[in-house]
């Protein structure tokens, strides 16, 4: 394990305090981006239309808790059968 001194460390909490009200998945912390709810929805809608020709899938599942709230499970109600 090797730190990054070249970031100081008041500096580092401020970076990761600027995204805490931000609520998303798939977090990219080198460039800050990351899949809002609405993205995700569009991200889903559009593979099931052009790449699935309108089929859904069968199981979408996500490894953190709050991956699973039921805010994301009625998003993603249209898009697959079983969420997990």
């Amino acid at each position: 394990l090797e730190l990054d001194r070249s970031v100081e460390y008041l500096q580092y909490i401020e970076d990761i305090n600027k995204f805490s009200d931000q609520r998303g998945i798939c977090w990219d912390e080198t460039t800050g981006n990351y899949l809002t709810n609405q993205k995700l929805v569009s991200a889903l809608k559009e593979i099931c239309t052009n790449c699935l020709g309108g089929k859904r899938f069968s199981i979408i599942g996500f490894d953190a808790c709050l991956m699973s709230m039921i805010e994301v499970a009625t998003l993603l109600r249209p898009y697959a059968d079983i969420m997990v």
